[in-house]
């Protein structure tokens, strides 16, 4: 398979994800660090605000990842 044949593919699967979408949905994205320790002095309010989300059932993206 040459270079350019592997870039039209690689093209095509990407352009699948972005049909726009009649409905639209709020989320947002909470960035941070798995590894936070609780005495950390945004770490309680990162709790609150999520929390919060959840209460109103808004959308939360994550990138959860390992240890």
């Amino acid at each position: 398979m040459t270079d350019s044949w592997r870039v039209l593919l690689i093209m095509g699967d990407s352009s699948k994800g972005s049909t726009p979408s009649r409905t639209w949905y709020m989320a947002f994205t909470v960035f941070g660090s798995a590894r936070t320790p609780p005495e950390e002095p945004f770490y309680e309010k990162a709790v609150e605000t999520v929390a919060h989300a959840g209460r109103r059932k808004d959308s939360l993206v994550t990138a959860g990842g390992g240890p």
